[in-house]
This record gives structure tokens, C-alpha cells and sequence, in this order.
């Protein structure tokens, strides 16, 4: 899972152009009646209108609160108010209206290209307010089956790819929260191979091979008291959306990934560095002693030795920050790669200094 980052000029933007929108149809009245949205919506709840722009602008401390605090509506129990619950708060007329702020526009803003929850589909938004072509779909963290007051906050509207929407349905309580949290270094994949590193990557037998997820500072899999907070809900989010099973099935990315790494190790790839810097790189032009030629020679080398590396991997080129499938998946997988060389050479090493 991957973390939702919103700048706060972002954050700013959104806040107000949603509670613009939801306040505007307040006072719309129900057909056939003479109650307005605002007014259901306090009756029923039993709060302020300030609570309510409160649930609609508010993070998961507030929403969390308000959950707490009213009672579940759904379809089941009382069909009637919750399907006023709905209307009042506009989550269907949210998706499908064509006014300058709807669910397009919010996908858009937020620039979420990546499923947050999988990091394997990506999520783009298409299109305008009058041309809808494609947007991701909107998860809502807490299920508006249960909870129809929180269908339209902003921030418990999660865009995802289809698999996760759908998979996810309600249950998802005690899962990590994308506008706070993400796997990031606490939660990396793994690979088990047959051996550390096979010899031979014809001999690379996908069969035997295993994807699967390992934490860092504390036992993701140990009895409940000693995981931490965070690694209890990295775990309920990788048994909620299949993650291990889904992962699992892309084994062949991991072959290539290993092919790749295998038949173009550091050795091979410092090879094609000093290369292209021979061809490229005349430092006696400039005013530079030895040293500093040596030092500026090794900082280029470095980067190209980088760029290098991920083209041979395959991965993006000058991607940054920026979100793209499989992205921890490999990034990963290539640092277990590379502190598994590291060590098989240190033990060479030292194997040859004892004998």
C-alpha cells in the first residue's frame, strides 16, 4: 500500500471546493416534500450544521469520532432513511453531475495515477467535467452500506482500481488509511528463492518460488502483543485485499526482474560506464588538480552507474517521487537482490582470507 500525499495548498483547494459544493444543494428539497436536505440531515443526526461541514471536511480522527458517536443506518434495517441519507448527502449526484466540482475534478486534484491500496493498476483521470471519459473508482473507507453520513466526506473517499473496490466491500476495519499511512520501509516484499541467489537463471524455477511480505523492527507474524500498531494494520490490509495471493501471481515480473539483474551484474554494469565516460567525459579542460578531477569523475560515474542500472532493470527513467505500477514491488525485490550479492561476496571474501 501506498501513502495518498496532498500538499496543503492541495489539501486547502479541495476542503473548500467540496464544502462549497455540498453546501450549495442544502436547501434543495425533497420531492414531494417540504423538508430541505439541511433539514433531514440535523433532525436525523441531532447536531450543528458545524458538525456536519466537519464530516464532510474532516480527517479520520473526525470521522472516526462522528462514527462513534451516531448510530449505523443501513439499507437493511430502515430503507426509507437511509436511501434520504444518501440523497441529503449526494454521493450519487457527486459522481454523475457535470458542475464545476464533481468526482472527476476531485480525482484530479489529488493526482492519485497509482491504486494506493495494490500499487498495481494505474488509476488516471480522463476526461472533463462534461467529457467524462475515465476516472478511477471511489472506495469509501468506511462503508456508506453502514455509514450513508460519511458517504460523501472527502477524505474517506479512497480512488482505487476496480480489483481493490470491489474486493475490499466492508471489510476493511483495522486496515492502514491511505491519506496517513503507506507500507513505505516498515513493509517490504520478499522473494524466497530455491537458493539465496540461483546459480543459473535457466535453473530459476518459478514453482518454488515465493512472494511474500516482511516488516522491519518488529514480527508482522508473532502473536498479537508484540506487533506494533502500524504492522497489525499492514497485516489486516494485505489479508483484506489478497495482496500476497495477487502479488504472487506476478511472478513472471519477478523473473525478468531477476534475468535482468542476473545477466547485467555491478561488475558488467561499471563496465559500461567507465565506457561511455572514456567516450564522453574529458575532464582536462577545466581547472581542476587531480583530485578534484577524481572526485568530479566519481560523482558522474555514480549517477550514470544509477541511470544505468535502472534501465537495465527496466525501471522509469527520472520517475521521482511519482507512482508507478509495481513500483515497491521492485524496488524491493532488486534491494534484496543486492544485499544478498553483497553478502555471498563478503563471505567469498572472507572464505579466501582463511584459507
Amino acid at each position: 500500500m501506498i501513502k495518498i500525499e496532498l500538499d496543503d495548498l492541495t489539501k486547502n483547494e479541495i476542503e473548500n471546493l467540496h464544502w462549497k459544493w455540498f453546501n450549495s444543494r442544502a436547501n434543495t428539497k425533497f420531492t414531494n416534500t417540504s423538508e430541505t436536505y439541511k433539514e433531514f440531515i440535523l433532525r436525523v443526526l441531532n447536531t450543528k450544521w458545524e458538525d456536519v461541514e466537519s464530516i464532510i471536511k474532516g480527517n479520520i480522527q473526525v470521522l472516526e469520532s462522528y462514527k462513534n458517536s451516531f448510530n449505523k443506518i443501513t439499507k437493511k434495517q430502515d430503507e426509507i432513511r437511509y436511501t434520504k441519507m444518501m440523497v441529503a448527502f449526494g454521493y450519487d449526484n457527486f459522481c454523475e453531475s457535470k458542475k464545476e466540482w464533481n468526482a472527476y475534478e476531485l480525482c484530479k486534484k489529488i493526482k492519485v495515477n497509482v491504486c494506493p491500496y495494490c500499487n498495481r493498476e494505474y488509476t488516471f483521470t480522463i476526461g472533463s467535467t462534461n467529457e467524462k471519459k475515465v476516472r478511477p473508482e471511489i472506495d469509501h473507507f468506511f462503508p456508506k452500506s453502514e455509514y450513508p453520513y460519511l458517504s460523501c466526506s472527502l477524505y474517506n473517499m479512497i480512488p482505487s482500481c476496480h480489483i481493490c473496490n470491489h474486493g475490499k466491500r466492508e471489510f476493511g476495519n483495522g486496515i492502514l488509511y491511505p491519506y496517513n499511512d503507506g507500507f513505505d520501509k516498515d513493509v517490504t516484499f520478499r522473494a524466497k528463492f530455491n537458493s539465496a541467489i540461483p546459480n543459473n537463471s535457466n535453473l530459476f524455477n518459478l514453482s518454488n518460488t515465493r512472494i511474500f511480505f516482511k516488516t522491519k523492527g518488529c514480527k508482522l507474524f508473532d502473536t498479537p502483543q508484540n506487533i506494533c500498531s502500524k504492522c497489525l494494520k499492514a497485516r489486516k490490509s494485505i489479508k483484506t485485499f489478497h495482496l500476497e495471493e495477487i502479488y504472487n501471481e506476478h511472478k513472471i515480473e519477478l523473473q525478468d526482474l531477476f534475468t535482468r539483474y542476473r545477466n547485467y551484474s555491478k561488475p558488467k554494469i561499471d563496465e559500461i560506464t567507465r565506457l561511455i565516460l572514456n567516450e564522453k567525459i574529458n575532464l582536462n579542460g577545466f581547472d581542476l588538480d587531480d583530485s578534484q578531477k577524481n572526485n568530479l569523475y566519481q560523482k558522474i560515474a555514480s549517477t550514470y552507474t544509477k541511470r544505468i542500472k535502472r534501465t537495465i532493470l527496466g525501471l522509469p527513467l527520472g520517475a521521482g517521487d511519482k507512482q508507478y505500477p509495481l513500483r515497491k514491488f521492485k524496488e524491493d525485490i532488486i534491494e534484496q537482490l543486492d544485499n544478498t550479492a553483497r553478502k555471498m561476496k563478503t563471505e567469498a571474501r572472507n572464505k579466501n582470507i582463511s584459507k
